[in-house]
This record gives structure tokens, sequence and C-alpha cells, in this order.
């Protein structure tokens, strides 16, 4: 017979966890996917409605993340994308695939 592991955030004694105790995992749960659906997920763990997510940065997003569709710290925006016909190919194997041989070898069946 083996016992069951305890609950997490569990005391050796049995004893339950805080009431607060998966607030924190609540709220990072809620940045990726969105309130309602942490709610559905923690259930009871969940913080009271209304409480303001420690981790949302004016409403969106993580604290210290970029917003969607923004480019990486130290890069710029406002150049535009090269064309294909700009892009030069710098591979010093030109002709050589990257895949395995066996994946490449066109004259075994």
């Amino acid at each position: 017979w083996v016992a069951p592991a305890p609950a997490p955030g569990a005391t050796q004694d049995g004893q339950q966890p805080a009431a607060d105790a998966y607030y924190d995992a609540f709220y990072r749960y809620a940045i990726y996917y969105g309130e309602e659906a942490a709610r559905q997920y923690y259930g009871a763990w969940s913080p009271p409605p209304g409480s303001k997510n420690p981790y949302a940065n004016g409403g969106a997003g993580a604290a210290g993340a970029p917003a969607a569709g923004s480019p990486p710290s130290g890069q710029a925006s406002s150049a535009p994308a090269p064309s294909s016909s700009d892009v030069q190919d710098s591979s010093v194997r030109a002709g050589v695939s990257n895949l395995p041989a066996w994946m490449t070898n066109k004259d075994s069946k």
C-alpha cells in the first residue's frame, strides 16, 4: 500500500495549505489564459473577484514582457524587412542539405 502524495503546499502534519497558497499560480495562469479560464481551473482556490493581478502590466501581458507584435528590446521596428531579392545566402555549403543522407538520397528506394 502506498500513501497518496500530499497536496501541493500541504504541511507534514496533514493541514491544508493557506487560503492564498495558489494565488501566485492563479495570477500567472490568468495572464496567459484569461481570468475566466483561471477561475474555472482554480475554482475555490481563486482569489476574490476583482483582485488586482500583480503580474498584469496595464491589463495586458506579464510585467516586463513585450506586448504582442512588438519587437524584442534592442531591435528597431522602423526598418522594413528586406525583400527576398535583397537577401544573400551566407552558407558555405551551397547545394548541400542539412537533412540526413537517408532523407536526401534520391537513388535508393
